[in-house]
């Protein structure tokens, strides 16, 4: 496919438009060695490599980024009262119009998908309902096999009917505190507590771990963001982001 130099300058988050267009002007800018003053230039993205003063650049049309959202961030591009995941990212990934692609209640920390791709973003609201979420659940109290058999069963309260789910228990990441491993397609902060609550169990926190078969790494660190590999794109049926 064949790109303009400053889309494809643009789409490697060199910078903003006027930013690129000056670094063009400068004759900072080369195409397969060869200096290229105009940004009209048509670039193709699979066989052309193009470098800023010696830098080559990396072409991506869309980004998908993976972030740890904390507890208490908005799942959203703009909030006037909270913080919002976006705050999170780096300047380049906002200039890209970066939204979130699944939703984590403020009072959840957990897995949130980001990016640029709207088909990416539509896929996701299409197939929602298909793919479990699965929570890491703190409590006061550890779980019990009565309690599995609950949450399998579902829950009908007066306003609220539960949603059919597993439970099992799981390690605790803290000393004095339990933990469950809660598997389910509710998102909501309040309707996974009420479920809890009315076995007399007490939510101290909830953290979403995985959306199917894609699992946030141990490794990615609260409030720690990164690019989606290879493999995490084929479970997000997405073919490549070039």
């Amino acid at each position: 496919m064949k790109v303009r130099l400053e889309n494809y300058m643009f789409r490697s988050d060199v910078g903003t438009y006027v930013e690129i267009n000056k670094l063009i002007s400068d004759s900072r800018v080369k195409v397969n060695g060869m200096l290229q003053t105009d940004n009209n230039y048509k670039v193709d993205t699979e066989s052309d490599f193009v470098d800023v003063d010696g830098t080559i650049l990396n072409y991506r049309k869309y980004v998908y980024i993976m972030i740890n959202k904390p507890e208490g961030y908005m799942c959203s591009d703009k909030d006037r009262e909270f913080k919002t995941v976006i705050e999170l990212l780096p300047e380049w990934s906002i200039r890209r119009d970066i939204k979130p692609v699944n939703y984590v209640d403020r009072m959840m920390s957990g897995l949130v998908l980001l990016t640029d791709d709207l088909s990416c973003q539509h896929l996701y609201s299409a197939n929602k309902r298909r793919n479990d979420m699965v929570y890491h659940v703190q409590t006061n109290v550890p779980v019990t096999i009565k309690h599995g058999e609950a949450f399998a069963a579902g829950m009908k309260m007066k306003h609220f009917t539960g949603e059919i789910a597993t439970l099992s228990k799981t390690d605790s990441y803290y000393k004095d505190e339990y933990a469950a491993r809660l598997t389910t397609k509710e998102s909501r902060f309040n309707e996974i507590e009420k479920m809890f609550r009315v076995l007399g169990v007490e939510v101290l926190s909830i953290e979403l771990i995985a959306i199917g078969d894609l699992v946030m790494p141990i490794e990615l660190n609260e409030g720690k963001w990164r690019e989606l590999q290879s493999h995490e794109l084929k479970i997000m049926r997405i073919k490549s982001p070039y």
